[in-house]
């Protein structure tokens, strides 16, 4: 029965029913070998009883036949040539512990076994029973090392995400020093700034200033008003790491209100649309920080000069995702790295901080959640404005959309898979991963999912030439790298599409 379910797990395919049956039927056999009823006394020698004879025994065989059935059934569904090896040496293995155990079982151990009874002296093979035990012992060192290996590769993988997330640390650093000092900085400077308004309010009051001078106190008191906002903006950041809140959020309703309170006059420029199952996303969380989050994303958007914002929202395998895209200015590939930058702008002059995208991802990393920032202006044919993408777990009491594809990711064409397996990442999908063409195992692990191969535009043609008839449900996206590290899907007219967490969502729950 170990046997079996070994086999049935590599594959990923466990039949629960067949593999209880023949742990029932090895209890049954334990039982009768415990009462002595499998052997006999003959002449002073051991012989096999009926039910060894009759029943025993050819049951061994015909699973042992059975079990290498279903391994060699494994073996030739099996696309990848570097495991398609490993399963030809395990099953070589398999049959020689198979040719020992029979042997074993036949001839040292009972005097008249099954095989003489039908005419055939084992005892020519006993040979075969040591190059069984050799042979397995070796198959099974084999295993345990490509185990191993696989170990010493899961550990890399981590170690290079403890890497990250030092450097995350590190970019942080500022930010935890100024948190320390910001409250006490922000309490003096509102002191100053309060007496500066005084003092503008009464000469602006005077009717001995002449228009050129009212014109400077004006200036004034909106210098004071928009040092006074950057302070709370510092004060603001240094708390948002933090959230103690866990309140029950009804995400459409918290944005069509945030949308009403501050953005009434632009609200004919900002359209909202929800794709969640049964219309409703909750969130648990801080209201008054998430609607930090609205704020600060929708009048970032306008800044850029966008005519029109558009706002979707979506639950993915229990992420909620929410889509901001405008019509802005957008940005360059060389600004990209630099969006969550602490008091990096690209508005200089005209009011910019370089906080309103630090506070969201603090905001957000806050909830478990994560954020991305796409340009448009990387698509070329005059497309320009930049796409934030928010994600965050949603409540349990939220339906999610049920992908319908697993996927793969195939590294070769790649100058690096960070970017790609970060968006997998946020949206809580573990790809499988091969590093060339032709080592991408084309079978799925769930039969009732379909599977998304990612590749290089430049190996997709290589890959989908070995799609045959009976993998309909394989599916093969093609994607192009850009500057800065931008992601390109291509889809089958030609065209190009961002590869974001909003579209890879759509494309494996079928909406492409």
């Amino acid at each position: 029965p170990f046997f079996f379910l070994y086999i049935m797990q590599i594959s990923g395919r466990v039949n629960r029913a067949v593999v209880g049956s023949l742990f029932a039927v090895a209890g049954l056999f334990s039982a009768l070998f415990l009462l002595g009823l499998m052997f006999k006394a003959d002449g002073g020698a051991i012989a096999a009883a009926a039910p060894y004879l009759w029943l025993f025994e050819p049951y061994l065989i015909a699973t042992l036949i059975y079990l290498l059935y279903l391994h060699l059934a494994n073996l030739l569904h099996c696309a990848a040539p570097l495991l398609k090896a490993m399963r030809a040496i395990q099953l070589c293995g398999l049959a020689l512990f198979y040719a020992f155990a029979v042997i074993s079982l036949s001839y040292s151990t009972v005097a008249a076994s099954f095989f003489r009874r039908v005419g055939f002296d084992i005892s020519e093979y006993t040979i075969l029973g040591a190059l069984g035990m050799l042979g397995y012992c070796v198959i099974g060192t084999m295993t345990i090392m490509n185990k191993f290996t696989a170990m010493v590769a899961a550990q890399k993988e981590a170690l290079e995400s403890l890497r990250e997330a030092v450097s995350d640390l590190e970019t942080t650093k500022p930010l935890r020093e100024l948190g320390q000092s910001s409250a006490f900085v922000n309490h003096e400077i509102k002191n100053y700034m309060m007496v500066i308004s005084g003092y503008t309010a009464l000469l602006a009051r005077s009717k001995e200033i002449n228009e050129r001078d009212r014109g400077f106190i004006d200036n004034i008191a909106q210098t004071v008003a928009k040092l006074q906002e950057f302070s709370l903006s510092v004060l603001e950041l240094s708390k948002s790491k933090v959230t103690h809140e866990n309140k029950e959020i009804e995400l459409a309703q918290k944005l069509r209100s945030c949308i009403d309170v501050y953005f009434h006059k632009q609200a004919a420029k900002i359209a909202v649309s929800c794709s969640a199952p049964q219309g409703g996303i909750l969130l648990n969380g801080s209201p008054d920080k998430l609607e930090r989050v609205f704020i600060n994303a929708l009048r970032n958007a306008f800044e850029a000069g966008a005519h029109s914002v558009n706002v979707r929202l979506s639950v993915y395998s229990g992420v909620a995702l929410i889509a901001i895209e405008d019509d802005g200015v957008g940005c360059d590939a060389a600004h990209l790295p630099s969006f969550f930058t602490t008091f990096f702008t690209t508005k200089q002059g005209t009011g910019g901080t370089g906080l309103g995208l630090c506070i969201i991802r603090s905001i957000i990393e806050a909830h478990s959640g994560s954020v991305g920032i796409y340009s448009k202006n990387l698509l070329g044919g005059g497309a320009h404005g930049l796409e934030m993408q928010i994600m965050i777990p949603a409540s349990k009491q939220t339906p999610s959309a049920t992908p319908k594809f697993e996927v793969m990711l195939v590294k070769s064409g790649f100058g690096d898979t960070a970017g790609i397996l970060n968006i997998l990442k946020n949206l809580q999908i573990i790809p499988h991963i091969a590093d060339k063409p032709r080592d991408a195992d084309l079978t799925t692990r769930n039969s009732s999912l379909g599977l998304v191969v990612l590749a290089a535009a430049q190996k997709a043609a290589e890959i989908r030439g070995r799609v045959g008839e009976g993998a309909a449900a394989v599916k093969v996206l093609a994607i192009t790298e850009g500057e800065a590290g931008a992601l390109f899907a291509c889809v089958d007219d030609g065209d190009r599409k961002l590869f974001t967490e909003e579209y890879i969502a759509a494309y494996l729950c079928g909406e492409d």
